[in-house]
């Protein structure tokens, strides 16, 4: 799961985005002492789906929002994930850094989200979006 979050900006409060994706990262580790380990390569990701809520100034007052999909949204991500790992005994750390190299949003047309009571209306031709985020696990191998 991916997602962003805000508290308060002129046209919305308490904002919050859900996104799922389908990740599939393939990555190349380069071992430059025992243990240690860098890694780099790409990461395609497939969205699943999708989800707002938040509340939006409406007229002068403030009106609650719960919306999902993913129509406004490009189904496919690509990013660049690298980072370095330790394997001590069957034990293994990694942090890794990934790079969005697309944009999510789609910006071909106005977005408009509709919920029970609000009507929502994002003019997106300037809005870029894109993942990136810090990951970071602890692992223990299982030898089979």
């Amino acid at each position: 799961m991916e997602g962003s979050g805000n508290k308060d900006t002129q046209y919305s409060k308490d904002m919050s985005t859900t996104l799922t994706y389908m990740n599939v990262p393939v990555l190349a580790n380069f071992y430059i002492a025992p243990g240690l380990a860098i890694k780099a390569g790409v990461q395609p990701g497939f969205l699943l789906s999708a989800k707002s809520k938040g509340s939006t100034d409406e007229g002068g007052h403030w009106e609650d929002y719960d919306v999902s999909g993913t129509e406004n949204l490009n189904k496919f991500d690509l990013s660049i994930p690298m980072g370095i790992s330790y394997e001590f005994g069957d034990f293994v750390i990694d942090a890794r850094y990934n790079l969005g190299l697309l944009n999510i949003a789609k910006t071909e047309k106005d977005r408009e989200y509709h919920s029970e009571n609000v009507s929502i209306t994002v003019h997106s031709h300037d809005v870029k979006v894109k993942n990136s985020y810090i990951m970071l696990t602890l692992g223990y191998k299982i030898n089979l």
